[in-house]
């Protein structure tokens, strides 16, 4: 019975544990594109690579230049041809950046966008 009972705290534990990092993942992206949204600039960025994460899951990679520093974006896309090749690696993107935060950014991949599965909470 005392087996039955720590397994029901366990169960409980993990719940609030795994409630905990869902509020905080979404409390951060809500702050992250807020801050795009209010503080809103563009650049031009190049995509950089396309990192296979699991199953069908795919991560675009790119990079961006804001005051002569580099930053490093990514965003969640189902697979597609992305290679030298279709002139993909390299091609270049709008990016849209916060002016107070500029590693916090949102990007169009312009030819690519309807490769994209990320979704922006607040545009």
């Amino acid at each position: 019975m005392q087996f039955l009972k720590n397994a029901k705290k366990v169960d409980k534990i993990t719940f609030v544990i795994l409630v905990a990092v869902l509020v905080y993942v979404t409390i951060f992206h809500l702050i992250k594109n807020k801050s795009v949204a209010d503080n809103r600039t563009h650049t031009i960025g190049k995509i950089t690579k396309l990192k296979h994460i699991k199953k069908s899951s795919y991560s675009l990679k790119y990079t961006y230049l804001v005051n002569g520093k580099r930053y490093n974006g990514s965003c969640g896309v189902r697979y597609f041809e992305c290679s030298n090749e279709n002139y993909c690696i390299g091609s270049e993107i709008d990016v849209f950046y916060s002016s107070r935060e500029p590693k916090y950014s949102q990007v169009d991949l312009r030819k690519f966008e309807k490769f994209k599965t990320e979704i922006y909470l607040i545009e």
